[in-house]
């Protein structure tokens, strides 16, 4: 299904193409009067709308692998990275101004408190279905 929701307070809503668990497949926005795909997630990942209107990713690349990244989504149709982190084969690390940093476990599991155990917006009874 579809969901049109401004989640940035821009006065233009968001386009997410969503399953009906509430899963977020994709997420647009427009632009400039066209439209602008701020991302596209595949299975192993989940996504989530904090209250604030940021994205919350949690990406899979198996059992050893994680990435967790904190998106804003400003009024010119980009989205700003503002955290990124994970660990990779055991390995914790954090993702500042493009450079990967190794960090310890403690605190990945700070930063993961910090940016994800947070109230999340629940979108699964406002879903539209998509026309066959």
């Amino acid at each position: 299904g579809y969901l049109l929701k401004d989640i940035n307070a821009d006065g233009q809503p968001e386009l997410f193409w969503i399953l009906s668990d509430g899963r977020i497949l994709a997420l647009f926005t427009v632009w400039d009067a066209k439209p602008v795909l701020l991302g596209a997630y595949w299975p192993r990942s989940r996504v989530s709308v904090t209250e604030d209107g940021h994205l919350l990713v949690l990406g899979s690349g198996g059992a050893d692998s994680q990435l967790y990244q904190v998106l804003q989504i400003p009024s010119n149709g980009e989205a700003n990275i503002l955290a990124e982190f994970g660990q990779d084969v055991g390995q914790a690390y954090q993702i500042t101004d493009g450079k990967k940093e190794s960090i310890t476990q403690q605190k990945l599991t700070e930063l993961i408190e910090t940016y994800f155990e947070v109230e999340t917006m629940d979108f699964s009874k406002e879903i539209q279905p998509l026309s066959p």
